[in-house]
């Protein structure tokens, strides 16, 4: 998966729709469409979906946004990661090669562990949003 794909999955995890994408309302986190929603959905046809990244909120309004929810930087890596993820880098086991480094991430109640690949300087934030994709991943196997 590349890097941008990475973050365009974590987006469509937290609800947003990519520009130029309509997903059906019942998708958008289980709220039946409403006739205010349908003609709310024909007015984000013909406006914000062909240049804007957008999501249906709790209260049957439209969040936008002219940049991607989750952006090209450390900080946006690091604010992926769903509440209660400790991470960090780690080294391999001993029985491995000692120079291969790994991302892990964790958490308590239950206890979760992930790990991901270090691909090595000037990587960390493809890496760090891979490893939160695996987190949120291992919650949704949990559920």
């Amino acid at each position: 998966m590349t890097h941008d794909e990475t973050r365009d999955e974590l987006a469509r995890m937290d609800g947003w729709n990519k520009p130029g994408v309509l997903y059906g309302f019942v998708e958008l986190g289980g709220i039946m469409p409403n006739d205010a929603m349908l003609f709310a959905r024909d007015s984000i046809r013909n406006l914000w979906s062909k240049t804007k990244w957008w999501r249906l909120t709790t209260d049957d309004s439209f969040e936008t946004s002219d940049n991607h929810p989750h952006p090209p930087t450390l900080d946006g890596a690091n604010a992926a990661f769903p509440e209660g993820w400790t991470w960090g880098r780690g080294m391999n086991p001993p029985d491995r090669a000692a120079s291969w480094h790994r991302w892990v991430a964790w958490r308590f109640d239950p206890y979760t562990e992930v790990q991901s690949p270090d691909h090595g300087r000037g990587h960390e934030m493809d890496d760090l949003y891979a490893l939160a994709l695996a987190c949120r991943r291992a919650m949704e196997e949990r559920k």
